[in-house]
């Protein structure tokens, strides 16, 4: 092929793909997508979240393009509004809000990362923001006191198997019922459930032919539960150094005391 033909066709193409661009940019100019979102709460935040990226130009990816792209679960209902008065104006910039009247509704969040139409979501109005926003912290409130019933029900539980096995002087079995009570007292922030674990370690060293560090537990129990002023906890430790130092059958080799390998191993699990 010629020279000259080859030019001819190249311009020909440049003018098409220029053409398309003006097009495609015209029909962008003159669209915009309104998003209604599920909730007030997330609404409200995202339109904050469109005003700082407004005044900052550090960001490099607009509200628009975050919803479009990672929050679409978030959208209830999405349409799209064409501007077809703006397009036959030559004296009328669509790109921009001041030449049309729009819905007090709708916020600006950006422009949208495909086509780049302005894209808006409807502001709530109070009653849904009311609604919502009590609904979310019931949400909240609800999870908690089921957690907070689950928890309980697991440390009564826990606390009437471990109390029969440590009539039983088991200090294995009554160690492992103490660990898991411990674990979950602290997930309810329960100290009181808490300090009667440590106490009990104590015990099941105490049971375990290991009378000096049970008595390093009750000592250490007993100067918090003073510095607490928790009398009831001092009164529990009192009677435990009593009968670490004085109950013969709880002496090394006593009646009541035995040797389980377990004890030893969880030796520092609440140190």
């Amino acid at each position: 092929m010629e020279r000259s033909k080859l030019c001819a066709v190249a311009a020909r193409v440049h003018a098409e793909e220029l053409s398309r661009a003006e097009d495609h940019s015209r029909r962008a100019s003159t669209t915009r997508r309104v998003y209604r979102l599920r909730d007030a709460c997330a609404t409200l935040q995202l339109s904050l979240l469109a005003c700082t990226y407004g005044r900052s130009s550090a960001h490099s990816i607009s509200v628009a393009a975050y919803v479009e792209a990672c929050a679409s679960d978030l959208v209830r209902d999405a349409r799209v509004v064409e501007d077809s008065a703006l397009s036959s104006s030559p004296t009328c910039d669509p790109s921009s809000d001041a030449s049309t009247t729009l819905p007090a509704s709708w916020f600006y969040i950006g422009l949208g990362a495909v086509d780049a139409a302005r894209v808006y979501i409807v502001l709530p109005t109070y009653a849904d923001y009311f609604f919502d926003h009590t609904m979310h912290w019931a949400r909240i409130a609800y999870l908690e006191m089921a957690r907070q019933c689950v928890s309980y029900g697991l440390i009564a539980k826990l606390q009437t198997i471990g109390g029969g096995w440590a009539s039983l002087h088991r200090a294995d079995k009554s160690l492992m019922c103490a660990l898991q009570l411990h674990a979950v007292a602290q997930a309810v922030s329960d100290e009181e459930v808490v300090h009667k674990c440590r106490l009990f370690i104590g015990w099941a060293h105490l049971w375990n032919c290991n009378p000096a560090k049970a008595l390093e537990v009750f000592h250490a129990e007993l100067t918090a539960a003073r510095r607490r002023g928790h009398t009831a906890h001092e009164r529990r430790c009192l009677h435990a150094i009593l009968n670490a130092e004085q109950n013969p059958c709880l002496a090394p080799g006593g009646m009541h005391t035995g040797h389980y390998p377990l004890v030893d191993a969880w030796r520092r699990a609440l140190a």
